[in-house]
């Protein structure tokens, strides 16, 4: 990471905001919820820095069921924010002065995450250059193939799983995630079996969402295990780290944490420990892209393997989480197949254009910041 990003002070911050519904394509059913739309918080920040004014987007989008706060909650923290004296005096992008801006509200993670996209944005939009070059520290930035995207998929009928995993990932090695632990175990078995047939070299993925006991988690390991799976997702509830020891060195087929990332600080347990093999990590939970950053750093270090993800957010927090992802694309832990394709799973978004998916990647315009102004704020709408 460039850590002259962290030096600037943004001073006389304004911040204006807009709350937009978006519905969902078709419902989406987890362990944990379904969800057939997303309230976002998109977020503009203007200041000035250096004695030039600046401007810069963000999002603040709590997912039910699955983050501690509430869009409502997080509204309500902004209008106390915007009257907070720590928070008028200027804020900058190092941890320590952030969280003193922010105080008792930098442990609200999706409200932390969009003041600092907001900011990074707007210092890549002042240095015009895209979002991507900040994380990049001395590394080359090439946005020409994009970030390459994992192919999700929801609990429906095996057959019909198969198809749509067929269509979207055929033969090639790209990852198919695919949503386990509502079924019975042989509907599980039978979606896994026909996925792998259809898809003989794809990396597949299985996402437990902690529907099952750490018996069952073993049970549900073995009996997948022939079909050479990439990594099982957060099966169990686990409360300490010798716990997910304990299930990777028992289980078949290698564990991934997800949900158990947040917060930061036990994921950092995890990874010291080595304790799975894979990290999910969500930036949106995790409070930031810059504290996303350092567990990428720290999984590298220790040879445990990244993949990012996202809460279902607008085209402004996924396309910062694979702006991340491509300036850090020199971290071998970020090699493989993200969890940012869920725009396709929208029926609106905030950014004029969708996604540019092609090939199996998400394309980044090498625009300065985010390379787009999203939708609420290109009218100059205006929230208190």
């Amino acid at each position: 990471m460039n850590d002259a990003i962290l030096t600037p002070l943004f001073e006389d911050p304004q911040l204006s905001w807009e709350r937009v519904e978006l519905p969902l394509m078709v419902p989406i059913r987890t362990s944990s919820a379904t969800y057939e739309k997303r309230d976002v918080l998109a977020l503009r920040l203007r200041a000035t820095v250096a004695g030039e004014p600046v401007e810069g987007f963000g999002e603040c989008s709590p997912l039910p069921e699955w983050s501690a706060e509430t869009i409502s909650e997080v509204e309500l923290a902004l209008r106390g924010l915007t009257r907070n004296p720590a928070f008028q005096e200027g804020i900058g992008l190092a941890a320590e002065r952030l969280d003193a801006a922010l105080g008792n509200l930098a442990g609200m993670p999706t409200l932390r995450f969009g003041m600092e996209l907001a900011m990074l944005d707007a210092l890549a939009r002042q240095r015009r250059v895209p979002l991507a070059t900040l994380f990049a520290g001395d590394a080359p930035v090439d946005l020409t193939y994009g970030v390459r995207l994992q192919s999700t998929h929801a609990l429906d009928p095996p057959a019909i799983t198969a198809g749509r995993v067929r269509v979207s990932v055929g033969d090639s090695t790209r990852a198919a995630k695919l949503k386990v632990g509502l079924d019975p175990l042989e509907t599980d078995v039978e979606r896994i079996r026909l996925v792998r047939e259809k898809c003989p070299n794809a990396a597949i993925r299985l996402d437990a969402n902690r529907a099952f006991s750490f018996e069952q988690a073993l049970a549900f390991a073995e009996a997948v295990a022939p079909f050479n799976i990439d990594f099982l997702e957060e099966p169990v509830a686990c409360e300490s780290v010798e716990e997910f020891a304990e299930l990777s060195a028992k289980s078949a087929v290698p564990i991934a944490a997800d949900e158990s990332c947040t917060p930061p600080s036990f994921a950092r347990e995890l990874i010291a420990a080595r304790a799975v093999n894979t990290l999910v990590l969500k930036p949106m939970s995790l409070g930031g892209l810059l504290p996303t950053l350092e567990l990428i750093e720290l999984a590298e270090r220790a040879g445990l393997r990244v993949v990012i993800s996202n809460l279902i957010e607008s085209a402004i927090g996924r396309r910062a989480a694979a702006h991340l992802v491509a300036g850090s694309a020199h971290f071998k832990a970020l090699e493989g197949s993200h969890g940012l394709i869920t725009g396709n799973w929208l029926k609106e978004d905030l950014a004029s254009e969708r996604d540019k998916n092609l090939g199996g990647t998400l394309r980044l315009d090498d625009a300065p910041g985010l390379g787009f102004v999203p939708l609420p704020f290109a009218s100059g709408k205006e929230s208190p």
